[in-house]
């Protein structure tokens, strides 16, 4: 393999693929934008404050159980005696199953509902990080991981339909103040996470991340009910 030492050649694969898009789109012309809406920006987003509060709260407690999924693990299980190979291997499982999550997740969510999905995802997130934590010194860690990778990743998709879903001639900004929101939260669960980690611990940290994915339960029916306002 490349070892950690030689994963700089990467960039040459992403060189490749550029330069055969640029080639690929560069003379692209079929393509017309949508006319630039006009209107008061800001009368729309104090509107729309109280829902994107909410969604900013409900993303930042789900946030610290993504963040450790996706940035710490690797740490995590190399910490308690795992290989390199498998904690990357256990990267790849969560990943490939974070596909499915988002997929099932607007499937489900337009088969059964957004409230139930959310609330049923919510939960089983939760109860995911439950077992992960007891089996992490074992390889049934493994199926946990495929299960958090499914539920974790379920939700982004039902929030950003919630968010399009807005009788609004502002859909395009709302959008934008959703990602907005959601890349802003993101980046500081990362900082909390690893400031956490530092002064309580790693095992300590994902105890609290989970305890906070519980929490996350409460506000789905805020969620809706700030909603169902517009």
């Amino acid at each position: 393999g490349l070892g950690i030492e030689g994963i700089w050649l990467l960039m040459f694969f992403g060189i490749i693929v550029s330069i055969i898009l640029y080639f690929r789109l560069r003379n692209f012309t079929n393509f017309k934008a949508k006319e630039v809406q006009e209107g008061d920006y800001k009368k729309v987003l104090k509107q729309f404050a109280p829902f994107f509060i909410v969604v900013g709260i409900f993303i930042f407690l789900q946030s610290l159980t993504k963040i450790f999924t996706t940035l710490y693990l690797a740490v995590y299980l190399i910490d308690n005696g795992f290989s390199l190979w498998y904690a990357t291997f256990a990267i790849s499982v969560l990943q490939s199953f974070a596909i499915i999550g988002t997929f099932l997740g607007g499937y489900l969510s337009d088969k059964f509902g957004k409230k139930e999905v959310l609330y049923f995802s919510t939960f089983a997130t939760g109860v995911s990080m439950i077992g992960f934590i007891i089996f992490s010194h074992s390889y049934v860690m493994f199926l946990f991981l495929a299960l958090l990778g499914i539920f974790i990743f379920a939700v982004s998709p039902i929030l950003l339909a919630l968010v399009q879903e807005f009788k609004s001639d502002k859909s395009t900004f709302l959008n934008s103040v959703y990602m907005t929101i959601s890349f802003s939260v993101s980046s500081f669960s990362a900082f909390c996470f690893g400031f956490m980690g530092d002064k309580i611990g790693m095992n300590n940290t994902i105890i609290v991340a989970t305890f906070l994915s519980f929490v996350t339960f409460g506000f789905i029916g805020i969620l809706f009910k700030i909603k169902g306002r517009f």
